[in-house]
């Protein structure tokens, strides 16, 4: 986990616990819409290539296992987000309660993630977002 506080330190990812597994829909806004959030926190990231690409946990820790393994990973190249080069600031809402074992996630928006340029870097930190183990 430390290097990935490491990087997410260095404005190189953007890492969080979502609570459970699932499949997420995840809707990308340019300025909060005012939904309910059951928690939320904000990091900076730095974009380059003008792409943010977005990947999951079993992809990280592959790459991080195997030299030639990368990311994007093949089968997650097409999750990119186009924005300009610069620091963003991403705030990422998680609309739901990850232990109301009841939630149906499916046809739901199940988190929302505000991105939006910034020149001011959010304090670095040292734990991963909601992460309990």
């Amino acid at each position: 986990m430390q290097h990935f506080i490491d990087e997410m330190n260095n404005k190189n990812i953007i890492f969080w616990a979502t609570g459970n597994q699932s499949n997420w829909t995840v809707s990308f806004v340019d300025k909060p819409d005012n939904k309910k959030a059951f928690r939320e926190f904000t990091s900076t990231i730095t974009v380059t290539d003008e792409k943010l690409y977005l990947t999951n946990y079993d992809d990280l820790t592959m790459s991080a296992q195997f030299e030639d393994t990368k990311i994007p990973a093949k089968h997650n190249s097409d999750l990119i987000i186009k924005l300009e080069n610069g620091l963003y600031n991403l705030t990422i809402l998680q609309l739901f309660d990850p232990e109301d074992y009841d939630y149906e996630a499916d046809g739901k928006t199940n988190f929302e993630i505000v991105m939006q340029r910034t020149e001011k870097e959010t304090e670095k930190i040292n734990k991963i977002y909601w992460w309990t183990e």
